[in-house]
């Protein structure tokens, strides 16, 4: 089990001690005009744990934990797990972020005993999946009654132009799923209850700022895979054709 290519070549980039901001992998979240990515991405992390509704002692699981970044602002005080897929992330998170229990596992196949977390994250990687559907069923298991799943999610309309799409899976694969609708999240979520707050607009400045504007406007023109996905997500977001999503989710009640 590998990271995505894109994330492996990602990580060949980055300093051996990593701290802080710089472990975060995912977008921003822009409010108040701010216009510094790091700053975004803090933001971003810390709305979606603002969502989780942290209580001290929670057994905190990470699915798709990157390299550490949400786990470290968690902090000391709860039962910390991160899983990912690529042994890469989770090397890098290991010697960066102390105190977590770290899990090479798939998202699909939780190696984890019925009810053990009061909350699950899942950070920007669920599209790389192999199945939404077999996640939020994983979730559905391990989660105590009255625990929370939060995770932000990216989704690509079914109308956007297929040469567009084939950028984002071909340069950002594993992307195995990539035509949803915010409104489909919850019909593939049981036995969830899940609350979709479309952020598209706070997280779209993502783009240019990691891209620059000429890249969006012609992604083919990226000679890196990895640039091309990432600028093809932008182009489609400045169509209206992409979705940034946060989800909240329960489990349902009889």
């Amino acid at each position: 089990m590998r990271s995505p290519p894109y994330l492996t070549e990602l990580l060949t980039r980055l300093p051996a001690e990593l701290s802080g901001d710089q472990l975060f992998l995912h977008l921003g979240h822009f409010v108040d005009g701010n216009t510094d990515m790091r700053r975004a991405q803090r933001r971003m992390n810390e709305e979606l744990l603002g969502r989780s509704a942290l209580e001290p002692g929670n057994a905190v699981l990470d699915v798709g934990c990157g390299i550490g970044g949400t786990l470290a602002a968690v902090g000391a005080g709860f039962d910390r797990v991160g899983v990912n897929i690529g042994a890469d992330q989770l090397a890098v998170a290991e010697r960066s972020v102390p105190g977590v229990r770290w899990v090479h596992a798939d998202a699909t196949q939780l190696p984890f005993e019925d009810d053990s977390f009061d909350r699950i994250l899942c950070i920007e990687a669920a599209f790389h999946f192999s199945s939404r559907r077999a996640f939020f069923r994983e979730v559905a298991r391990v989660m105590r009654p009255n625990g929370r799943l939060v995770m932000s999610d990216i989704l690509i309309h079914s109308g956007a132009p297929a040469d567009i799409v084939a950028l984002v899976t071909e340069g950002l694969a594993p992307w195995p799923d990539p035509l949803r609708s915010p409104e489909s999240l919850p019909e593939i979520a049981a036995p969830l209850e899940l609350e979709i707050d479309d952020v598209t607009s706070a997280v779209a400045p993502s783009f240019s700022a990691l891209m620059g504007v000429d890249a969006l406007a012609d992604p083919r023109g990226c000679t890196d895979g990895g640039d091309r996905g990432t600028a093809a997500l932008g182009h489609l977001c400045q169509l209206g054709l992409l979705s940034v999503v946060y989800a909240t989710g329960q489990l349902k009640t009889a």
